[in-house]
């Protein structure tokens, strides 16, 4: 009995079923397409393409995924925050140092597009 046991262990924590059961590694049709057909539904009862934008109404687009990430939480207030900055795309490297080191940030750091979803273009 143990000895079954202890397989499923080692298989449940193999990659395949890692990426098998949790939802956040699969492709993002898989989570979409299913409810494709419900979203028409909701934008023909509202009469206008986007209809979801009245959810987050706070952020430019509703949340959609084309909005500032830095702007968005900016409107966080300032203790509940997480310490981040915005570097602008060419910036020097030595400004970029300095920019962090003023800010109290240090390496290593997970860097994000200020535009994007679902962890398109995340880097460490």
């Amino acid at each position: 009995m143990f000895q079954r046991l202890r397989f499923w262990e080692k298989w449940r924590h193999s990659p395949f079923w890692i990426r098998l059961l949790n939802w956040e590694y699969w492709p993002s049709y898989t989570i979409y397409l299913p409810v494709l057909p419900y979203i028409l539904w909701l934008m023909a009862r509202s009469r206008h393409i986007a209809f979801f934008t009245g959810a987050n109404p706070g952020i430019f687009t509703g949340g959609f995924g084309f909005e500032s990430k830095f702007q968005t939480i900016q409107k966080i207030p300032a203790a509940l925050r997480p310490n981040s900055v915005w570097v602008a795309a060419g910036l020097p490297f030595y400004q970029v140092v300095e920019l962090l080191a003023s800010a109290g940030l240090h390496f290593p750091l997970i860097a994000k597009p200020d535009l994007g979803f679902r962890g398109f273009l995340v880097k460490k």
